[in-house]
Formats: C-alpha cells, structure tokens, sequence
C-alpha cells in the first residue's frame, strides 16, 4: 500500500500533537492540599490539577490546617485544634487513618517533615515555654532537641537529614541559628544574631533566615556554608517571609518594599534577583512544585484569596481555585 506524503505529514502532525498534550498534562499532574475557611470552618482539601476535581479530606468541627505533604507524597501532616490545644494529625494522602502524632503536650505551632519522610520536627509552646522535639511517624515515639528553657524556634532540615536548624531566643548573650544532630548529640553555631526562619537550601550550600534589624523589619540574609559568611540581600525597611527553595537551589520569598505583598525569587549563584508577581493585592504563601519548574502561590485577586500557579519565570500564570471562601494556606 502506497501512502501520499500529505497523509504522512498529517500522521507525523497528529502524534506530535498527542505528545505534546500528553507531556502537557503530565507537567500538571500533581495533588494540591490546602486549607479553606468555608461557613466558619476551616478544613482541609485536595485538589487535581489534571482535571481539578476537589476532594474534602476533613470534615471535624475544629480547626485543621496547615497541610504539608510528606517528601514521598504518602502522607499529609496537619495541624488541628480541636480541644483546647493545637495537635500534630497525619492522614494517607486521600484523608484515610487519620491519626494524632502530638496532642496534650502544649499548642504544636510549628513542624516540618525530614527528608526521607519517617520523622516530623516540631516547635511545641505551651504558654511559658518553646521547644523542639522530633518524632517518630511509625511509632509516635518522641525525643526532645531543646531544652525548655532555652526557648527555641524550628527551622528546617539539611538536605541528607542529618542535621535541623532551630534558633535560639532565650539564650540573650548567644541568640541566633544552631544545627543539632537529631540522633547525636552535637550542636553547632550557625549564626550570631537575632536570627528566625533558617532554611537549609537542597544543594546544601546556602541557608536562607531572616534576621531582625534595629529599625523593627525582618531582613532577608543568607549565609555561605562553606564560607561560613552572612550576607543581607534584601538590606531594605520592609519583612521579607515565606522562604522556601527550589529543587535548584532558587529561593522564593514575599515582600511589600513594592507597597504591597508581592512574590520575588533569588538566585544566589548569580547574585540576581527577579519580581515574580506584579499587581495591586497581596500575593503570597509561594511554594515550589518538586520539578522546580511550577510555583503555587495565593492571591487576593477578587477580594478573597484563591490559589493560582506560574511557571518559574511568572510567566502563564493560571487561576485553580474560584471560591467565595477564604484560602488558608496550600502544599504541593
């Protein structure tokens, strides 16, 4: 059978058009949790981006928010205030065999998964004092990193797991960032200063924290590892939040020097930094997608927030949510 070189073209045009659209949908497939305060309730839920079907994964007449997947996507912490104090909940990712990790013990204010997904940190206060404590997904075994009285806050893990960042608040002579050894006992100075937030960058060169200056704003500082250096690079009067870095090392942040909360991204092996995000309302809670190509992101576009997402550059961004209830906070 002979066949025209028109119906080849066409043929080869139509399989080049399947794969993109596959490939397309592909880069979109992804699980967005969140939580929203619908009639005076906050709950959680979960949401496709391939065909943005919502699924409610609570459903108690508390408080559930906060959720973060865990780094394998199996599991979703969240936290829940159901009785007098804020407990640590983990579920499956489709909101079966919840479960509490941490309650009775003071309000959970904070947590953050390890790397490989078996241990949780988290910042327990319970109204004299702060500290850390990791445990155990699998056993809800609990182990204490700080000390009451030492008044700690969480920050985040390195990249092997191996060490977590936490400041140091009631020590007034040495305040600033420390790494512990969660199974050990070493603990070393990272920073000196009235440093919060710290957050280890995935290539393990670089932690991002925010250190507070004497005219009251938080500034945005990293510091070099192997150079054991700080450096301000956002040396302005405003707060910078939200810090949270890419698979490649690029780390998002949010900041009103623009006159209201915008979203920017800083590259620290070029020194460069980009305004992601550019209207008149507050666009913030930015978070990586793990490929690092994608940012979700909450925006109070209408009046109420609603989530939207925006390739790396800011560019094509796209609405996902269209609600008249208030978006809390989001994972992916």
């Amino acid at each position: 059978m002979i066949i025209s070189e028109q119906k080849i073209l066409i043929l080869i045009s139509f399989t080049l058009s399947i794969f993109i659209l596959s490939c397309s949908s592909n880069s979109i497939n992804e699980d967005i949790v969140y939580s929203a305060n619908k009639n005076g309730n906050i709950d959680i839920y979960k949401i496709t981006l391939k065909d943005f079907e919502v699924t409610r994964l609570t459903t108690n007449e508390g408080i559930d928010t906060q959720p973060r997947w865990s780094n394998n996507k199996s599991k979703i912490a969240f936290l829940s205030k159901r009785n007098s104090d804020w407990s640590l909940y983990i579920m499956d990712k489709d909101g079966e065999s919840e479960k509490p990790l941490i309650s009775k013990m003071g309000d959970i204010e904070d947590y953050s998964w390890c790397p490989k997904s078996e241990k949780i940190a988290v910042q327990i206060n319970d109204g004299i004092s702060r500290w850390i404590s990791i445990v155990n997904v699998e056993d809800e075994q609990i182990n204490h990193l700080t000390q009451k009285s030492e008044n700690a806050t969480l920050g985040g893990w390195s990249p092997d797991g191996e060490w977590l960042l936490f400041s140091i608040e009631g020590d007034i002579d040495n305040p600033g960032i420390r790494k512990k050894n969660p199974a050990g006992v070493d603990e070393v100075m990272v920073t000196s200063g009235k440093d919060s937030n710290a957050n280890w960058s995935p290539d393990g060169k670089w932690i991002a924290f925010n250190r507070l200056t004497e005219d009251g704003s938080n500034d945005l500082y990293l510091h070099n590892i192997n150079e054991n250096q700080s450096q301000n690079i956002a040396p302005d009067d405003y707060d910078e939040n939200f810090l949270t870095w890419s698979k490649e090392s690029k780390l998002l942040f949010t900041s009103v020097k623009e006159g209201n909360t915008e979203i920017y991204k800083f590259d620290p092996k070029n020194n460069n930094e980009t305004r992601l995000t550019n209207n008149r309302v507050e666009d913030n809670y930015p978070v990586w997608n793990d490929s690092g190509k994608l940012i979700l992101f909450r925006s109070m576009n209408d009046g109420d927030y609603d989530l939207y997402y925006m390739e790396k550059s800011g560019e094509n961004q796209q609405r996902i949510t269209n609600t008249s209830y208030e978006i809390v906070d989001a994972d992916w």
